[in-house]
């Protein structure tokens, strides 16, 4: 029997199975030798030909644009089941994903590597892992860069090529930390709010920020920023969480965690040019 527990984001994640665990990069500094605390959501993995498949299930959400297929998400009589899809061949299954009613157990099944072991937590069944584990507390996944200079963490958030990553590069050069560039977590925990990195196809030390900013980017002629708040803020941050919204209960969830970071954080709507001058901008207005 193999075993791995990774800690991200301060929840346990803890992966059993019959045959070794092969982690990728970006998870073995999240692994950890042991913890006092209890799994938050625990994953048996196995090899496809054990798994049995339900007598019926519904398609819910399809996650798939003109380019590429990522998953499928079903419901059967007592689970969601989810149908992970390969990101070099979009026409073969990568893996299984069946998640129990209370969100709190996987079982994964995938295909053996070639030293007999298997790689669970591939792309994209882990960030959607952590996805579910968030609906079960005060935490959101949102797709997003943070900086940090240990007191003020701030983070940009936005559609897909409007310089979340350029932004981070711009304020690591002026010596700040970037906690990550793609995918945060972010957790209401004692009152404050804080910022996650998790995992990715790179190696990079589990880090947080206490978040105090938020930003709403886009490509601008000049620097400009407008303070939102209430509804406004509520509709433009949630637009960039990773959220599977086929439940009520989802929406429900995610409107009161995101209203509750807005009533605690600055959210503004920034429109920038990608130059040094944006970190002045910022703290100077």
């Amino acid at each position: 029997m193999s075993s791995v527990k990774l800690e991200i984001a301060e929840f346990i994640v803890e992966l059993h199975s019959q045959y070794s665990i092969n982690l990728e990069q970006g998870f073995i500094p999240f692994a950890i030798d042991s913890s006092e605390k209890s799994a938050d959501v625990l994953l048996d993995c196995h090899l496809f030909d054990q798994l049995h498949e339900p007598e019926t299930k519904t398609e819910v959400f399809d996650s798939a644009d003109n380019n590429c297929r990522f998953f499928k998400i079903y419901k059967t009589a007592d689970s969601l089941y989810f149908e992970i899809f390969d990101q070099e061949n979009n026409s073969q299954i990568q893996q299984i994903g069946i998640l129990s009613a209370d969100f709190r157990h996987w079982d994964v099944y995938c295909r053996a590597d070639g030293d007999g072991g298997i790689t669970p937590l591939r792309y994209p069944l882990a960030p959607i892992i952590m996805q579910y584990l968030a609906l079960q507390h005060d935490a959101i996944m949102i797709h997003s860069s943070c900086v940090t200079d240990g007191v003020t963490g701030r983070l940009f958030s936005g559609f897909s090529g409007v310089g979340k990553s350029t932004m981070a590069g711009i304020w690591n050069k002026q010596g700040y930390t970037v906690v990550n560039d793609d995918r945060l977590l972010v957790r209401l925990q004692n009152g404050k709010i804080v910022a996650y990195n998790t995992p990715m196809y790179y190696a990079d030390r589990p880090k947080k920020a206490l978040l105090n900013e938020i930003f709403l980017i886009s490509h601008a002629p000049q620097n400009r920023k407008q303070q939102i708040s209430g509804s406004a803020a509520v509709s433009k941050v949630m637009a960039f969480c990773i959220q599977n919204n086929f439940e009520p209960v989802f929406i429900e969830h995610n409107i009161d965690v995101i209203s509750k970071i807005c009533s605690s954080v600055k959210v503004f709507t920034l429109g920038f040019v990608p130059d040094n001058d944006i970190v002045d901008f910022i703290i100077n207005n």
